[in-house]
């Protein structure tokens, strides 16, 4: 009896573990924002502009302006590329976008498959500068447009 009654209690606890809805596994929970994503977040929002004088697009030169616009989590990048004595060549994408852990994550949706990329972000002159650095070490400077 007492052998029946031990199998019991432990069929019991097993249950109750395995029922009781907590899945979850450890450090799979959503990550709180700290005060610098947040304030970062808040920051990035708007229209930053960069150009680029005088690149070498195989062989012609030409000037790039590049313009990044960040809403609350859709980002919209329309690109120029100005090429001497002839007309410009647009461009335009539309992903969304992540602050996370110091780096910008864009993932351009109008690619089939979405292509992500991630740059190490930083904000100067009292966040009207941002500099984007990927991973090989080019960086891109842009200026908020401010109205």
């Amino acid at each position: 009896m007492r052998k029946i009654a031990v199998v019991l209690i432990v069929f019991i606890v097993i249950s109750v573990g395995v029922f009781s809805g907590c899945t979850e596994e450890k450090g799979t929970e959503d990550k709180v924002p700290t005060n610098q994503e947040t304030s970062d977040n808040e920051n990035i929002l708007g229209k930053w502009m960069n150009y680029t004088k005088s690149v070498n697009l195989s062989g012609v030169n030409g000037s790039i302006m590049r313009v990044y616009n960040f809403f609350d989590d859709m980002v919209v990048n329309s690109s120029v590329v100005y090429i001497i004595g002839s007309q410009g060549y647009r461009s335009y994408t539309e992903g969304i976008y992540e602050l996370k852990d110091g780096n910008l994550i864009l993932t351009n949706a109008t690619m089939i498959p979405p292509l992500k990329y991630t740059y190490v972000y930083s904000f100067n002159n009292d966040h009207t500068i941002l500099t984007l650095t990927n991973s090989s070490g080019s960086y891109w400077v842009f200026r908020k447009q401010l109205n």
